[in-house]
């Protein structure tokens, strides 16, 4: 085996364990807030970061893909002052989206009323905005260099084990949160330490500024292009915080809290799908731009079926004991998030039967159907959490979640076939 193939094997293998650990240190983090907090306090926390989450689309959008990408095309040719220039004007672009939505949120929450009790906490997450916008382009433009491993070890790693570390050694001294606002001081603190360690990485990785002098990187069409890549990046992200956001709308902050360990561990069940699509990105890339069909679907089925076989047997472990595993490790009050939990961890399963859809569409440059699936898949997931969580609560919203999920993926899979005429998921032709 050459020693690039033995290099993209090793990366796989550390990208897979990578998106394994991000996915159970979640699960772990919320276990120990559960812990940590009351119900009401853990909805309550939940439910405000999904607020700071939506508030923080607009702060990036596609410009970590379009960072990664600038970079990887100008390190090709060695153009490291044009690396740098891209560097700099993405900086300046997310400086000013995040001090604005900062500033807007605060007078928002100082003189409207439109948050009436936990201002404090809703606070410190607006600052947690910034330092998400500026890892979240760090983490592109370590992409771009090349250094995959390396771009996720501050997010995946590093700030998860800084917060499940402070809130055991919280509830080891018999401290318990009281609030809302002591978990996301504990979010804040654990931002600014993975964002610290991000900035260690990315000085030891950027490359000295030598060639000759370009043009300065233009802000305009660097944000034209920001938001095309981004929008869809923006609705999926959207869409799997709309069920929050409705149960804490329409329901109530306790609901959140029994509901999201539920969305975590079923999310859980696609980190080797995830995996995988990383992996075969620039094979897809490749053998479309060859015109390759036979070895696009020979990637896309492959990544399909690990993808498929990792979510069945996790799956598989949900249903059989994940009653189990949210009475003992949540609390006594979560044995009523089961049956949401079996209703999301049997749509991710039929979700990874689909493949790497978007994956596959972005890499065969139809990004354009990628972002009306998205679209679509909010608008149902909208429409069915207005109608049916006023009255049926958590399971309504569970059940929303899979159908805009298969909504998304018989878009994007339909295209596929009409476009390309490649088999790219486990079950369908």
């Amino acid at each position: 085996m050459s020693p690039a193939a033995n290099r993209q094997n090793r990366n796989s293998t550390l990208n897979l364990l990578m998106q394994g650990f991000r996915a159970a240190s979640g699960i772990i983090i919320m276990a120990c807030l559960a812990r940590y907090l009351t119900v009401e306090a853990f909805g309550t926390f939940y439910f405000l970061l999904s607020i700071v989450m939506m508030l923080a689309i607009p702060t990036t959008m596609g410009l970590p893909i379009l960072v990664s990408r600038e970079t990887a095309a100008a390190l090709k040719v060695g153009d490291h002052s044009r690396i740098r220039q891209t560097l700099r004007t993405a900086l300046t672009l997310v400086a000013v989206t995040s001090l604005t939505i900062i500033a807007a949120g605060w007078l928002a929450i100082r003189f409207t009323g439109v948050i009436d009790t936990n201002k404090t906490a809703l606070m410190l997450g607006l600052l947690m905005i910034p330092i998400t916008a500026l890892a979240n382009l760090r983490t592109g433009f370590l992409r771009g260099l090349g250094a995959v491993v390396l771009s996720q070890i501050p997010e995946m790693l590093v700030r998860p084990v800084v917060f499940i570390t402070i809130v055991l050694l919280l509830l080891f001294v018999g401290r318990n949160g009281q609030s809302a606002e002591d978990a996301m001081v504990i979010q804040l603190f654990a931002a600014i330490s993975s964002f610290v360690a991000g900035l260690l990485l990315l000085r030891h990785a950027m490359p000295n500024a030598s060639g000759p002098a370009y043009e300065d990187v233009a802000l305009w069409p660097l944000v034209m292009s920001s938001i095309t890549l981004g929008a869809s990046t923006g609705l999926a992200m959207l869409n799997s915080n709309i069920d929050v956001l409705m149960i804490g709308i329409l329901r109530s902050e306790l609901e959140v809290g029994l509901y999201r360990p539920a969305v975590s561990m079923a999310n859980f069940l696609l980190f080797g799908l995830q995996a995988a699509g990383w992996t075969i990105m620039p094979g897809l890339a490749s053998a479309y731009r060859q015109n390759d069909m036979a070895e696009l679907e020979r990637q896309a089925v492959r990544a399909a079926r690990f993808g498929f076989v990792t979510a069945a047997l996790f799956a598989s472990f949900i249903l059989l004991f994940g009653k189990w595993i949210l009475v003992s490790f949540f609390g006594p009050e979560f044995e009523a998030t089961y049956p949401s939990l079996a209703i999301l961890a049997l749509g991710q399963l039929a979700n990874s039967a689909f493949g790497s859809l978007i994956v596959l569409n972005n890499m065969t440059q139809n990004e354009r159907i990628t972002l009306r699936s998205a679209l679509a898949a909010v608008l149902v997931n909208i429409i069915l959490n207005a109608l049916f969580v006023p009255s049926f609560g958590i399971i309504a919203a569970a059940a929303a979640t899979v159908a805009s999920l298969m909504v998304n993926k018989t878009i994007l899979l339909i295209s596929v076939k009409r476009r390309l005429g490649i088999k790219c998921a486990v079950f369908f032709v």
